[in-house]
């Protein structure tokens, strides 16, 4: 048996996630799950939704994203990719950032527009948003 890196084989958003809601007017019960809450997983998890978000939530092109955090550090890493539903054309790239949101978007928008998402098959629908303010640090761009 062999243990997948995610960052060789990366996720759909949000995978393995376990997410508890309730009414946004219950304080009594927000404050109750804020226990169960974990902040890393949860910023993690807003940026791979971020990836998704930014291109398109399309379900017909695979697509991936994973984000790893240092416990306490106000950094994360968020991984994405597209790939052709062939498989032959796979764009990878990573950003480093310490907004989920922001970080997550810049991924998506390298992907579409940095690696060429956007003439995948699938992604012709898709107007990408200028590319948004970034705090990136780091880049990372893999074409299979």
């Amino acid at each position: 048996t062999d243990i997948l890196d995610p960052v060789d084989v990366l996720p759909q958003a949000g995978q393995g996630a376990i997410a508890v809601q309730c009414r946004a007017d219950d304080e009594v019960t927000r404050a109750l799950l804020s226990a169960i809450d974990d902040p890393d997983s949860h910023r993690a998890v807003r940026a791979e939704r971020s990836v998704l978000a930014g291109l398109g939530g399309s379900c017909t092109v695979p697509v991936g994203a994973w984000a790893e955090t240092d416990s306490g550090s106000p950094e994360l890493r968020v991984h994405g990719l597209v790939a052709s539903g062939d498989g032959r054309v796979v764009i990878r790239m990573s950003r480093v950032g310490e907004d989920p949101e922001l970080t997550g978007a810049e991924v998506a928008h390298a992907l579409l527009i940095d690696g060429g998402g956007s003439g995948i098959d699938g992604f012709d629908a898709v107007v990408p948003a200028p590319a948004p303010a970034t705090s990136t640090r780091d880049r990372d761009r893999d074409r299979e």
